[in-house]
Order: structure tokens, then sequence, then C-alpha cells
């Protein structure tokens, strides 16, 4: 018995004879599996035409591979007639002793060099694309068809500033990365950007964030929020970046009604939410993003120094605000009177009062003694309602 085999690449041995002089020496690597789909599929077809295909692709380098895997795809698109036809230019005669042309495929693929298949299926070989080829690692791409797509931004001149970025990229180059160069342009063709985007669902989110940020930040071009990945930490990640910029928003998505008075101040930028937020010792710094997409929004009552909160709701096609909270200076409890004034003139211009505001004190009361906690309710609600409300007046 063979306690262990020694031998990797045995390429030579299950070839014919005639072909065996045509493979000079190379060197052999230790069987690698691949179990895509279609390669596999593609590749078991040929090799019952020719049985020493897949134990060559099993022992290939990974440039050797990866122009195989993008042979097979090729072949689904076309007929073996017309692939074996394109390969006869550049396989050696005994290659074509043969008639099948699944036959042909199979030993051109085992004795010819990846640049003259990339020629023979593709029509010529780009600058750089061996190159990438090389980095892709020993797997085949999950969708046949990003061969074609990497032959062409490698090789048509539109695609030039993504060829670029392709050879760029840092380390072993993924389907995802190639397909993620191939949705992006101009600035955005950074490797400080391509490198933070992960996969084509963080893609679809990073565009949509841009987009946004155009929108809250206006005066910002997009050459200079690419420029900016390039400040970021080597463990910043786009989301991150995305915050940041959000956070600097100047021009908020949807804007509430104001009292017309100046004690009421809408904080309708980033800039000025965190300077209330640093004054007044509260979190409105986090709220900033929520605000600039505009889901909520805050107006500083600047006698009191109290900040009203008030959220966005949806009224058939019509927003509509509502009041959510009231924050005194330093999480202090706000006065009842100058919630009462704040209440009276938000409703007089059409923003919505929870009925905790102003319900009878029997029921706050009540809600109290049960454990219900109201973080932002004045101290004393009986002084709103100026009398003590009995059960019958509650009801009635």
């Amino acid at each position: 018995m063979v306690d262990e085999i020694q031998f990797y690449g045995s390429t030579n041995r299950m070839l014919p004879s005639e072909l065996k002089a045509t493979l000079s020496h190379r060197t052999t690597f230790k069987p690698r599996a691949f179990t895509t789909g279609w390669a596999l599929q593609a590749a078991s077809l040929i090799d019952t035409h020719c049985p020493s295909l897949i134990n060559h692709v099993l022992t290939a380098s990974d440039c050797k591979r990866q122009v195989i895997f993008a042979t097979l795809a090729d072949l689904r698109l076309t007929t073996p007639d017309k692939l074996a036809a394109d390969l006869r230019d550049i396989a050696p005669t005994d290659c074509l002793t043969t008639l099948d042309p699944l036959a042909q495929i199979g030993r051109a693929l085992i004795v010819s060099k990846p640049r003259q298949f990339i020629e023979a299926v593709f029509g010529f070989v780009p600058e750089g694309l061996l190159g990438v080829m090389k980095r892709i690692g020993s797997q085949p791409f999950a969708c046949p068809l990003t061969y074609r797509l990497l032959h062409d931004l490698m090789s048509r001149r539109e695609h030039r500033a993504r060829a670029k970025a392709l050879v760029q990229v840092a380390g072993l180059i993924t389907e995802d990365a190639i397909r993620i160069i191939a949705d992006l342009d101009g600035p955005w063709l950074s490797p400080a950007v391509i490198c933070r985007i992960r996969s084509r669902q963080e893609l679809d989110a990073f565009i949509d964030a841009v987009e946004l940020i155009r929108w809250v930040c206006p005066k910002v071009s997009d050459e200079e929020l690419a420029a900016s990945f390039e400040n970021l930490s080597p463990r910043a990640s786009a989301s991150e970046w995305a915050s940041r910029w959000l956070s600097r928003a100047t021009a908020f998505l949807a804007i509430p009604p104001v009292p017309d008075d100046p004690e009421f101040r809408l904080l309708d930028s980033g800039n000025a939410m965190e300077q209330v937020g640093r004054d007044l010792q509260n979190c409105l710094r986090d709220k900033i993003i929520a605000c600039a997409l505009g889901r909520q929004a805050f107006v500083l009552h600047t006698s009191s120094s109290a900040v009203i909160e008030l959220v966005r709701l949806r009224d058939g096609g019509n927003d509509a605000w509502a009041l959510e909270r009231l924050h005194g200076s330093g999480h202090a409890p706000v006065s009842s009177e100058t919630v009462r004034t704040m209440v009276e003139k938000l409703s007089a211009i059409g923003i919505l009062i929870p009925a905790r505001f102003t319900e009878p004190a029997l029921v706050s009361r009540v809600m109290g003694f049960l454990g219900f906690v109201q973080h932002d309710f004045w101290e004393c609600v009986e002084d709103y309602a100026r009398e003590r409300t009995t059960t019958d007046e509650v009801v009635a």
C-alpha cells in the first residue's frame, strides 16, 4: 500500500503520449476543489471527451484556472464548434487529431498558455488583464458573465478609469469588487472608496447615502466628498463616512412650522444643533441625522432654554408635525407655565399635541400611581389644569 501520494500534478500521465512533449516543465500545485455549479458542469462535460481536463484544473495555478473558467464561461454563450474553431489557431497540431470539438477544447485548455487563450476567446489581451486574473484567486466567479465584464472593463476606452481602479485594488480582487467598480464612476473610482464597499448590497446603500448627502449638503461637490475618504482612518467604514457628512447637514429634508415669535428658534442645521447641545449639555448632537433626513425637528425656546422635540407624521400626502417631548436645560424639568405657553402657541400653528400635555390632572396622577413614567412632564400638572378634576368630569 502507498502511505502518501507525493505527486499532485499528474497531467502528463493522463495525456495522450503524443501531447506529453508539448507540455514544458511547470510547477504543480496541490489539488484544489471548485464547486461552483456552472463551472463544474461545463468542466465535467469536456472531461467526458478529454478525461485529463478536470485533473489539470485541480492542479493548475490561479491564473491558468481563471483563464480556463473564463473559457468555460464563454462556452455557455457559444457552441463547442465555434469555440473549437477559435482555439485551432493556438492549439498544437496534435490537439486536432480528433474531430470531436469538445475533445479539441479540452486538449487545448491543457497545453496552451493563458495569454493564448485570452486572445483566442476574447480577441486580444488588454494590458493588465492577466495581472488582475492572477489576483482573483482559485475559485470561479458565481456569475459566468463577470469574466466578459472583466475583459470589457480592462479593454474598452470608456472604462480606462475603471481599469486603473481595478489594478490599484490591494490584495485579492473579488467578484463583488469587479461589479462594484463597474457601477462606480468619476471621483468615486478611488481605492479609498472601493476598499470600504464590501458587497453589491452595500454599494446600493452607499449610492443612496450619497444622494441624500447631496441634498442636505448642497454646496459640497462629489469631488470633495470622494476626496474626504482619504482622511478616514484605515478601519473607518463607508457608513461612518456617510454619518459624518449627514451630521454636517445645512439643508434638512423637512422643516416644521414654527410660531412667529422670536422666542421660538428652529434648529435647522447640524452646526446649530451641535452648538445648542453643547450649550445646554444635552444629546442634540446625536439627533442631527434624524433631523437632516426629516424624521424629527427641534425648536429652542430661547427665554427658558427648553428644547421642543417634534416628530414628523404623514397625513395622506401631506406632512403633519406633533409634539413629542420637552427637554429642559441640562435635563432639568420645564415649568408648568412654560409648558402652557409652548403648547398653546404650537397648537395655534397646527402642531398636534399629545393628550398627556392637556389631559385632566386626575389622569396624570393615576398614570403616575400606576408606574407610568413621563420623563418630559412638568412638575405640577394641577397648575396646568388650574383645579382638581373629578372622575365625572373626565368621562363627561
